[in-house]
């Protein structure tokens, strides 16, 4: 008892000054449950200006006021102090406020316990740090985080708006990162900074304004009378402002804003002090860091969806799709820069209506931002498009643009598309989004490469000639190209999921390539035989190799040895064309000589007959020779007609680019032409023997014509020239130039050959016809594929 009213005594020995500068509250209370005194601090937590002369039931209700009762109650009864802890109602807003109440009789000198006396301990600022340190333990999103300490600071302190803002590297731009109550989000992200924003940003203090419009409007507030922030905050009708820092190293970061309208009076002193208790910058810290993360999901986001394309044109669409979504900007594109046009071709967009662009918008390459940032390869971020310095480059697009961002991906060392973002705003972009864009970017053009080499290498393994067969390390068939179903017959959905080996004429050969394969990674060039769908063999020569162990690969390239054979066999050919031609000109210039001189020369006829049989010695020669010609068009197995399909004016101007003298050949093709099948090489041996013949008679301003139409389902191709002429004199002159004229045409042309070429081996049409003053046409129709 005595240590009771030592207390006691103690407490009321203060002065009324020195109870009212106490951190923590202080209250007395009679035995009515009346109060008779409460210090400042008491009157703050429960949101009076005065409680002396309330009640116990104006400050707890149910469950509270019982157990307050109660313990008053065992100050009378049983004369002790306690610890306990109850809610007592704040009159502001009707909040309950968590206290911890030291109480202790409040006895009289006489003795006699008159009341009750108490500290009373705020835990409002405990809990709510404890519930705020606990959403950044348990959430993982850096809004929910901040939602969460929006909702437990409105315990602490009255508020009608919520804010995180955050500044730049260089300090001239902010965002506001987030906005409570959440329907106030603004669309726009980084902003230039406002000169009211540059007195925040530059404040490591606790900025509180108690009446705006009074701040405003004193004289040295000036500059900020037309702020953009300002005007908002007049806008949204709040009138008192408190504003603590985030520092990280010697910087502002980021603050923490809230914002009072006038009906809710203006933010004091208490209020400052409670809310700077709270772990606020720790937790806006923790919201950033989940930001970063999240700016990387979303990078991983775009590069997963991208990632297994294949389509160009899919990617740079999805690219834009996402960052317009994400970043929110007013108008995002990509320009593909096309060099063999000398024009920027619009890829992508995605904007608001009045920033659209027209699908086939288009510019100059050497014109714009864009056509800057493509000869410079490097980004540009232009504040102000209309400043001196664009005034010649800037390239409008969009009326309502202000600023753009403008930022090339590079594939390989050259510019593959530009990425251009336009705003309505000046200075709309900062630093950090340029920084963040550029490194999503280098990835998205890791992809593009990848996507462009495969793009080459399906190009190249689509248009091979030699067949390329893929297989996994059980040298099971995977995969296959097109030249793979030409050579054998087998299509790849034929070939998918069967053994290599099977179409190995010798397996035992088959085997050895796959044992190379195994020990050297390689296997040799060979020469192998497969089996085609006809039955048929197919002469190869194979190669193979293994891809790296993680693709678990095979590649084998398979080139067809026919075709090299038919090239060197039509070589030799060729060759053995040039060697007739040089046999045959002795014995037919001594033939055509000794005629002319029995023609022009009265001679006994013992002597023309020993000159005649002489000229058929010469002729017989000749005979000899043009058979070993013919030799090869009687050996089948030498020259088969392997068909394949081709265009007749393709390979038209195939052969005259082979011919050493062609201004003097007209090629006239028709339109609609189909292909025809057949064999490549022999058609074009015919047709080039023919233009051969026709060059070595046609004048100085003469002409060959080839015409190619479409007739009756064939491809007829005309060649018209001149030929030697027959000239009068009696009729056996006339007989035997006819003669002479018939056995040139035979040995120079091979008449024999073509038309067995076009007729036996390809169902074709070989015709001759000729006309008046030596013109002659050799006619080769075959039927349309």
């Amino acid at each position: 008892m005595e240590v009771q009213k030592f207390q006691s005594q103690l407490l009321i020995g203060l002065n009324r000054e020195q109870l009212e500068g106490l951190p923590w509250g202080v209250v007395k209370v009679n035995s009515d449950g009346v109060f008779t005194y409460g210090n400042r601090a008491m009157c703050e937590i429960v949101g009076a200006v005065t409680i002396e002369g309330k009640r116990l039931a104006d400050f707890f209700y149910d469950d509270d006021l019982a157990v307050v009762r109660e313990h008053l109650e065992s100050r009378f009864s049983r004369r002790i102090s306690e610890e306990y802890e109850v809610r007592a109602t704040r009159l502001t807003d009707g909040f309950r406020v968590p206290i911890r109440c030291s109480a202790m009789p409040d006895i009289n000198d006489n003795g006699e316990v008159v009341g009750a006396i108490a500290i009373v301990r705020d835990l409002l600022t405990e809990d709510v740090s404890g519930e705020i340190y606990k959403a950044m333990e348990d959430l993982d999103d850096s809004h929910a985080i901040l939602r969460a300490v929006a909702k437990q600071c409105e315990r602490i302190v009255s508020f009608d708006f919520f804010s995180v803002s955050l500044y730049s590297d260089d300090g001239e731009h902010s965002w506001t990162f987030y906005l409570y109550p959440e329907d106030l989000r603004l669309e726009v992200r980084w902003r230039a900074i406002s000169a009211y924003g540059k007195t925040l940003a530059e404040a490591k203090n606790v900025v509180s304004v108690a009446d705006f419009k009074e701040w405003l409007a004193r004289p040295e507030a000036q500059p900020y009378w037309d702020d953009p922030d300002s005007q908002r905050f007049l806008r949204m009708g709040l009138n008192s402002i408190l504003s603590l820092p985030v520092i990280s190293g010697n910087r502002v970061v980021a603050r923490v804003g809230f914002g009072r309208k006038q009906e809710k009076g203006s933010f004091n002193k208490s209020d400052e002090e409670r809310v700077a208790r709270l772990p606020l910058a720790g937790a806006v810290r923790m919201a950033l860091h989940y930001h970063e993360r999240d700016e990387l999901r979303f990078r991983l986001k775009l590069i997963t969806r991208i990632a297994l394309s294949r389509n160009t044109e899919f990617i740079g669409k999805t690219v834009v799709e996402e960052v317009s979504d994400h970043y929110k900007w007013e108008n995002v594109s990509i320009f593909r820069p096309d060099e063999k046009d000398g024009q920027f071709q619009l890829v992508g967009q995605k904007a608001k209506e009045s920033f659209m662009l027209p699908k086939d918008w288009h510019h100059a390459i050497g014109k714009g931002i864009t056509g800057l940032v493509y000869r410079t390869r490097k980004a540009l971020n232009v504040s102000d498009v209309a400043a001196p310095e664009f005034k010649g480059v800037y390239l409008s697009g969009c009326a309502e643009s202000r600023s753009e961002l403008c930022i090339p991906i590079l594939v390989n060392g050259r510019v593959f598309w530009v990425l251009n973002v336009e705003a309505s705003q000046l200075n709309a972009f900062a630093k950090e989004e340029q920084r963040a864009l550029e490194n999503m970017l280098g990835e998205v053009a890791v992809v593009l490469e990848l996507v462009s080499q495969t793009q080459v290498f399906s190009q190249l393994l689509k248009l091979s000639k030699d067949s390329v067969i893929q297989t996994d390390y059980r040298d099971t068939i995977v995969q296959t190209n097109p030249a793979t179903e030409e050579l054998l017959g087998y299509s790849e959905d034929e070939m998918k999921g069967t053994a290599l080996v099977d179409y190995f004429k010798d397996k035992a050969q088959a085997g050895r390539v796959q044992e190379a394969m195994r020990e050297a990674k390689y296997a040799p060039n060979d020469e192998v035989r497969l089996i085609c769908k006809d039955g048929l063999e197919a002469s190869l020569l194979l190669s193979g190799t293994s891809l790296p162990p993680e693709t678990g690969r095979n590649i084998y390239v398979c080139n067809d040895l026919s075709t090299r054979k038919r090239m060197e066999t039509l070589e030799i050919l060729g060759q053995m064309y040039n060697e007739i031609a040089s046999q045959i000109k002795t014995p037919l210039s001594l033939a055509f000589a000794w005629l002319d001189r029995a023609l022009e020369t009265e001679m006994p006829p013992r002597d023309i007959a020993d000159l005649l049989e002489k000229t058929v010695k010469q002729l017989h020669k000749v005979d000899l020779t043009f058979e070993r010609m013919l030799f090869y068009e009687r050996q089948a197995s030498i020259i088969p007609a392997k068909p394949s399909l081709f265009d007749i004016p393709i390979l038209v101007q195939d052969i005259l680019q082979e011919m050493p003298e062609t201004s003097r050949i007209e090629v006239t093709p028709g339109t609609n032409l189909p292909s025809v099948s057949g064999d490549v090489f022999q058609i074009g041996f015919c047709l080039e023997s023919i233009l051969a013949y026709f060059e070595r008679f046609v004048s100085e301003d003469g002409k060959i014509t080839v015409d190619i139409s479409y007739r009756d389902g064939q491809v007829v191709t005309v060649v018209r020239g001149c030929a030697p002429q027959v000239t009068g004199g009696t009729i056996t002159k006339y007989t035997e130039e006819r003669w002479a004229i018939g056995a040139i045409t035979e040995m120079a042309l091979g008449e024999r050959m073509i038309r067995s070429f076009i007729e036996q081996n390809h169902a074709g049409e070989f015709k001759t016809r000729r006309g008046e003053g030596g013109l002659a046409e050799y006619i080769v129709a075959l039927p349309g594929a």
